[in-house]
């Protein structure tokens, strides 16, 4: 399938492609205004059934489509945080913290997905997600 032979081009020459079991890959389109909550990437089966967190090795956004991004849409929020921090702390105190990516077409965003993190959109837009 093309998303898995996209996921091992991009990973192969990484060390975590030499321990990954796997890849997880899913392309959203969001329509609307949509700001996705601040979250860590993991496993959702396994926390909900077995109470255990699996997270991906890394994580990357890819901006495929040649979109016109304004006003903040697409914008890829990170956080230098782990499970034990409080993603409410990022809107106030910890508001310094968050790094801001913009999109842009054909642009790549390779990032530690065990990091909190959140998207920003307020217009159409599709990209893709690989862990």
């Amino acid at each position: 399938n093309i998303w898995e032979q996209l996921s091992k081009k991009i990973w192969q020459d990484r060390d975590e492609f030499q321990v990954a079991v796997g890849f997880e890959y899913w392309c959203n389109i969001i329509k609307d205004e949509v700001f996705l909550p601040w979250h860590i990437d993991k496993d959702e089966y396994e926390l909900q059934v077995n109470q255990r967190l699996v997270t991906p090795l890394m994580g990357a956004v890819y901006y495929g489509m040649d979109h016109h991004f304004d006003e903040g849409t697409g914008i890829l929020q990170l956080v230098d945080a782990d499970i034990n921090d409080n993603p409410r702390d990022f809107e106030h105190e910890r508001r310094g913290e968050v790094v801001e990516i913009t999109p842009k077409f054909n642009r790549m965003i390779m990032f530690n997905a065990t990091k909190w993190h959140r998207g920003m959109f307020s217009e159409m837009v599709e990209f893709l997600f690989l862990n």
